[in-house]
């Protein structure tokens, strides 16, 4: 059931209902009550809907191995074009587990059904922590601007940046200071000396994506006092035996 234009010798036809994904159809004409043979079949298949992605949420922040979903057609092929990964479709539900890099991402989908591809569902994007570093333990007593070493650090494509924090005792404040190093590993330097005792945690952020704070640690800092001197008391200096 449709609609046909109605003027010129060429028609339009609209149907009322969507078409199915394959069709085949013909059509034939009426004049004065006669009716024309029918025309030949016409086959044509119509693209899926985009399938739709539920999760993760739009804007949401999660550790790297994360599972996406999202509903689709049944029997359908879903792709996750931005990772070139194919889903795992369970009837009208798809799923993609994947460890993702550290940082902002964002994904759409498409669904195959019969050799037709469909649109690209609507984007979603969301965010990637950056790996929880680890502060090495340091040997009392450390030097009063002693470095501290940094273990866990992202070493993929895109730079790491760092912030290292310092328990005041009602709040934990940044602490000035420079991160050396490279690969998975840094050492921090204060600038200024260690207060006697300090509690302090590291971060880490990739493409403005925070991690977690690492483990506090806490540790005392002072001077190395070196042992005495040893002396000899036999033989003398310069005395022959």
């Amino acid at each position: 059931a449709g609609k046909f234009s109605t003027t010129g010798s060429s028609r339009i036809f609209t149907p009322d209902q969507p078409w199915a994904h394959m069709n085949t159809v013909r059509a034939f004409q009426t004049v004065n009550g006669v009716e024309s043979d029918p025309s030949g079949p016409v086959d044509f298949s119509m693209k899926p809907p985009a399938p739709t992605i539920d999760q993760p949420e739009e804007g949401t922040t999660h550790l790297a191995t994360l599972i996406v979903s999202g509903t689709c057609i049944e029997g359908a092929t879903v792709i996750i074009r931005d990772i070139d990964r194919l889903a795992n479709v369970a009837g009208t539900r798809w799923t993609c587990e994947y460890d993702w890099q550290p940082g902002r991402q964002l994904i759409d989908a498409v669904q195959v059904v019969s050799d037709v591809g469909s649109e690209e569902s609507p984007a979603r994007t969301f965010k990637i922590k950056a790996p929880q570093p680890d502060i090495t333990p340091p040997v009392f007593p450390l030097p009063p601007r002693g470095a501290l070493r940094i273990t866990g650090v992202y070493s993929g494509s895109s730079k790491p940046s760092f912030k290292m924090r310092r328990s005041s005792g009602t709040e934990f404040v940044d602490v000035p200071g420079e991160f050396s190093g490279t690969g998975t590993d840094r050492s921090f330097t204060p600038d200024s000396p260690w207060q006697s005792t300090n509690t302090v945690y590291v971060q880490q952020s990739v493409d403005g994506v925070d991690s977690d704070p690492s483990d506090e640690c806490t540790f005392t800092v002072g001077e190395v006092v070196k042992p005495p001197v040893p002396q000899f008391e036999l033989p003398m200096a310069g005395a022959k035996t």
